[in-house]
C-alpha cells in the first residue's frame, strides 16, 4: 500500500483570525441592548397571553365545579335568586337524589376495594388502555 506523504499534503490557506468590525455588521452595544429589550418584551407578552388563556379555561372549569357542588347539595338557581332578593314566590321543595346516589356509589366502591373479611383489592391501570378507553 502506498502511504501518503504527510509533507506533501495541502494544508490550505493559513488560518488568520479576523477581527469582526462591529459597526460594519450593526451589532454595537446599544443595538444589542435594544434587541434584548425587544426579546424580553416579546417573552413577557407571550407569557401574559398564556396566563390569560389559562385563566379563561380555569373559569370554565370552576363554573362547572360550582354547578356540580350545588347539584350535590341540592341547591337550585331559584334558591340562589331568592337569597339575592330577586324572587318573591315560594320555590317547590327539592328532592335531592344526587347526593344520595354519590354517597351510595362511594360506599359500594369502598366495600369492593376494602372488604371486611378478605384482603384488600388493588387498583392498577389496565395493561392495554386502548381496549378500555376505546
Amino acid at each position: 500500500m502506498n502511504e501518503p506523504n504527510l509533507d506533501e499534503l495541502d494544508e490550505g490557506p493559513p488560518i488568520e483570525e479576523e477581527l469582526i468590525d462591529e459597526e460594519e455588521y450593526g451589532h454595537d452595544e446599544e443595538q444589542g441592548e435594544e434587541q434584548a429589550d425587544r426579546l424580553r418584551q416579546g417573552l413577557i407578552q407571550a407569557l401574559e397571553d398564556k396566563k390569560e388563556l389559562a385563566v379563561q379555561h380555569k373559569l370554565i372549569i370552576e363554573a362547572k365545579w360550582i354547578e356540580d357542588e350545588r347539584q350535590y347539595w341540592g341547591f337550585r338557581q331559584a334558591d340562589i335568586d331568592e337569597e339575592a332578593g330577586d324572587g318573591d314566590e315560594q320555590a317547590p321543595p327539592v328532592d335531592n337524589k344526587t347526593g344520595e346516589k354519590v354517597e351510595l356509589a362511594a360506599a359500594r366502591i369502598g366495600d369492593m376495594l376494602f372488604p371486611t373479611n378478605d384482603p384488600n383489592w388493588a387498583l392498577k391501570p389496565p395493561s392495554r388502555p386502548e381496549d378500555v378507553f376505546g
